[in-house]
């Protein structure tokens, strides 16, 4: 039964997301950052702060039309412990998309945390990738700022 759930999950999964690894790419710059890189030529790179991670990924593209207009939203996402917890950081960076042309518009963040003793009671994140509507449930998020909005960092180091 778990299998049938799973293999449903996955094809759902698959079905909603762009995991094209041409779209956006994922690299190393310094000990504390990442840059993404956007497939526009002479495109920016945004910095992507490991957020005490040993490694990000990126794991999925959404994207969404709000109001007439394309977004693409990686989500990296970053694992990290501690000696009382461990947590799930995923991070949602907006590039709005017009004309084949990527612009970061902010990110936001998410955060579950995953306490070691496990009687304690965690929420899950606020905003879970595999459940978003990409054509409306996002858009909410996109166009309205909320507490968890980051402004983009852009690497200037060319």
């Amino acid at each position: 039964m778990s299998f049938n759930k799973s293999l449903c999950f996955f094809i759902v999964f698959l079905t909603s997301f762009s995991l094209n690894a041409n779209e956006f790419r994922l690299s190393e710059w310094t000990d504390q950052e990442y840059l993404l890189h956007s497939p526009s030529e002479g495109s920016v790179e945004v910095m992507i702060n490991r957020q005490a991670s040993n490694d990000l990924e990126l794991i999925a593209v959404i994207h969404a039309r709000c109001d007439g207009i394309d977004y693409r939203v990686p989500v990296i996402r970053g694992e990290f412990k501690t000696g009382l917890s461990s947590a799930e950081y995923l991070e949602y960076v907006i590039f709005k998309y017009e004309k084949k042309i990527y612009s970061p518009i902010k990110s936001i963040s998410s955060y579950y945390v995953i306490p070691n003793d496990e009687s304690e009671s965690v929420k899950p994140h606020f905003l879970e990738f595999e459940t978003q509507n990409t054509t409306s449930g996002f858009c909410k998020y996109i166009n309205n700022m909320t507490e968890y909005d980051n402004p983009i960092y852009i690497q200037s180091d060319k």
